[in-house]
């Protein structure tokens, strides 16, 4: 087991990505860090802004959040765009993920919650009346927007500088929330006549759903891109594409080869927030980032258990991190340790 010095500094590394204060390292001296000691100074040090500003951290990685900010968009397609509007759909998609965190929301909030934070420019692309200015203030969306793959930053992120990018907003969903594996793609250089089609979902089909890339696009990665396609290159909703009535129905597989039809984003959402895939993947990235190692075999009771946690509406993130903290993990010196004491246990 880790020494009571050890275990604080554990746990403050942990939650704050830094050392120890000195109510943790009183108690740590007084022997009080056993299970119930670890989880009322977690909740404690939840309450930190430094708490948040690692949650920040390991959200901007998990989500690839980091050059939201830096997109630009063809001023002749979208005439109101500039710097100032991609800065502010980057901080949006931000205080949603915060404003989940700060009043006990869980994962499922962050696919599904309606909540969001606009100003004026942001008002506009969202077609919300009534807002002015550049601050940022709290709306409620209507029913065609969800979480995080229905915002503007999202969407604009994962899109050319005048179209949707289905094939990566699909990529995204699978491998950012999912946490599926997608082989590495052949080498394969297109040239514009290759495209056939009128729509910009006919385009991407004509050339991922024939050889080889059907075998990965078909299915699984352009299915969630193709259920997004009524938004487009900046997230605005749009009924036709080039004249054609946008076609956002699509059947999406699972990792473990269950299928659902889903239409448009909030559907989309919602099927992906009642995947338990998705909810062992935030689990496992949450442990990944907590520990600051990759996942070991002897982590699955643990992540099991935050997943189902998670699923089932259980744990909140906070919760999550709790769990974390009060795990024999952050308690024993090594995965070698853990791994003895499974061996030990199966006896």
């Amino acid at each position: 087991m880790v020494d009571q010095f050890p275990l604080a500094t554990r746990l403050s590394y942990l939650l704050w990505g830094s050392m120890p204060d000195d109510m943790l390292l009183d108690a740590a001296a007084a022997g009080e860090l056993d299970e119930d000691g670890l989880r009322a100074h977690a909740e404690r040090l939840l309450n930190d802004e430094r708490a948040l500003a690692l949650f920040r951290q390991f959200h901007t990685e998990q989500f690839g959040m980091a050059d939201w900010d830096d997109v630009d968009k063809d001023t002749d397609v979208f005439p109101d765009w500039r710097p100032e509007v991609a800065d502010a759909m980057a901080l949006e998609a931000q205080m949603l993920l915060e404003d989940v965190i700060a009043t006990g929301g869980d994962f499922r909030d962050f696919l599904l919650s309606r909540k969001a934070f606009v100003n004026e420019d942001l008002a506009r692309i969202y077609g919300i009346e009534g807002v002015t200015g550049p601050e940022l203030r709290e709306v409620t969306l209507d029913e065609t927007r969800a979480g995080l793959l229905t915002r503007v930053g999202f969407l604009t992120r994962w899109s050319s500088e005048w179209q949707p990018d289905p094939i990566h907003r699909g990529l995204f969903v699978n491998t950012n929330i999912l946490c599926r594996n997608i082989p590495e793609a052949p080498p394969i250089e297109f040239d514009e006549l290759m495209f056939e089609g009128t729509t910009n979902r006919e385009r991407i089909e004509s050339v991922t759903h024939v050889g080889r890339c059907a075998e990965c696009h078909l299915e699984v990665i352009n299915p969630p891109g193709f259920a997004l396609e009524h938004f487009d290159a900046i997230g605005q909703l749009r009924a036709q594409d080039n004249g054609v009535p946008v076609d956002n129905t699509t059947r999406f597989t699972f990792p473990d080869f269950s299928e659902v039809e889903v239409t448009g984003g909030v559907e989309l959402s919602q099927a992906v927030a009642d995947s338990p895939h998705a909810h062992r993947c935030y689990a496992q990235r949450l442990l990944e980032f907590g520990f600051g190692r990759p996942l070991a075999g002897v982590d699955a009771p643990l992540t099991f258990r935050m997943a189902e946690g998670s699923l089932g509406g259980e744990m909140s993130v906070r919760d999550l991190a709790v769990e974390l903290a009060t795990s024999r993990t952050i308690r024993l010196r090594t995965v070698e340790n853990l791994e003895v004491e499974e061996e030990e246990a199966s006896e």
